[in-house]
């Protein structure tokens, strides 16, 4: 399993923010701490973000313990950055800190399979595709990592006129896909702009599109994972 350090925080009677994040299974751990008098150690753990004022959404009970702890968060995309935020209840003396991480799937059919599995029961991924295809015919999927350069478009996905289905996972940046390169260097045709460690799956409505795809990220080289069906 791939997790993603989000830092450490010390917890105190105010909100603390990690950085921006895009995920929905996180995982806190607890250092450890000097607490002879077994004092009660609460605080609460939510997803937030902050306009006029400070918006918190599920809200859950957070205590210390010597295990690491799992949270689930679904944060709606459009919204505003996706932060976790922390803060403690209690008012003892002693030093809290935790560290938090974030989940990222290192295959992006196992997470694409995981949410169809918890959407639709028991559907299996390879169900899924082929159904949605034109008629039932074996498939053969590849799946390869490349980068997504920061300050040139490259072409990430060559021409494949058997193409199925098209799934692309961003790394740790966002990254932007094309359908060509102007003469500049520059992308045309967007397709998506894909936010960090989120997949995108090629649209197929009436039929797929099957030429190249190329790829830039918004901040710098990103690792790309490109699952093909063919």
């Amino acid at each position: 399993m791939a997790w993603l350090a989000l830092g450490e925080i010390n917890l105190t009677q105010d909100w603390e923010f990690t950085i921006p994040v895009v995920g929905e299974v996180f995982r806190i751990i607890h250092k450890p701490i000097n607490n002879t008098d077994n004092k009660y150690l609460k605080a609460v753990v939510a997803q937030g973000f902050v306009d006029e004022k400070l918006n918190i959404f599920n809200p859950q009970r957070l205590s210390y313990r010597s295990e690491s702890e799992i949270f689930t968060f679904y944060f709606p995309s459009g919204i505003a950055q996706q932060k976790l935020c922390l803060k403690r209840l209690d008012y003892t003396d002693i030093d809290w800190i935790i560290e938090a991480e974030v989940y990222q799937a290192a295959n992006p059919l196992e997470e694409l399979s995981n949410y169809l599995k918890a959407r639709f029961g028991e559907t299996t991924i390879m169900d899924y595709l082929v159904s949605t295809s034109s008629g039932f015919r074996s498939v053969f999927p590849t799946t390869v990592e490349t980068m997504a350069e920061f300050s040139d478009v490259t072409e990430i996905v060559g021409r494949n006129p058997n193409r199925l289905h098209l799934i692309i996972r961003a790394g740790l940046q966002e990254i932007s896909l094309f359908t060509n390169i102007a003469a500049d260097g520059s992308g045309l045709n967007l397709i998506e702009k894909v936010p960090a460690g989120q997949l995108f799956i090629l649209p197929n409505n009436g039929g797929i599109y099957k030429g190249d795809i190329f790829a830039q990220s918004a901040v710098a080289a990103s690792d790309i994972s490109i699952t093909e069906y063919a």
